[in-house]
């Protein structure tokens, strides 16, 4: 815990708080991906979201930061330009929704034929997840 502690800079406090609730296994993390198939098109999210029983977070939060990457690694865009629009981190909440919005254009950029997609992927504080899709 030393090393995270410093690295982060934490205090001795918070150092403390922190291997507390990890001891007594109150936050739980999952590693998750969540994808968009149409066709010729695999576009990927992927992230960390940590829990307590109180709130889910992405951002930092009693010394620990998830992560949401959008437009991640192993996506497929065969004939599609993909355009990262947003891509969130959300703060300390009872849900923490990771969105990311993309458009997806036939053949080109700004192509007539476009698609705006947001796919959401939401863990609340006991953990469990809904997943859901807007657009394309």
């Amino acid at each position: 815990m030393g090393a995270y502690a410093e690295e982060n800079n934490l205090s001795d406090a918070a150092t403390d708080e922190l291997l507390l609730a990890a001891l007594q296994g109150e936050i739980t993390y999952r590693d998750w991906t969540h994808s968009y198939w149409g066709g010729s098109l695999l576009e990927k999210h992927a992230g960390r979201t940590f829990w307590d029983g109180s709130n889910a977070w992405i951002a930092t939060y009693r010394g620990l930061t998830g992560a949401n990457v959008c437009h991640s690694e192993g996506g497929i865009a065969v004939g599609w330009a993909v355009t990262p629009l947003e891509c969130s981190s959300p703060g300390a909440g009872t849900n923490a929704d990771a969105y990311y919005r993309f458009d997806a254009s036939v053949a080109f950029e700004g192509s007539p034929v476009t698609l705006d997609i947001g796919l959401h992927y939401s863990t609340n504080a006991t953990g469990d997840v809904s997943t859901w899709q807007v657009g394309g």
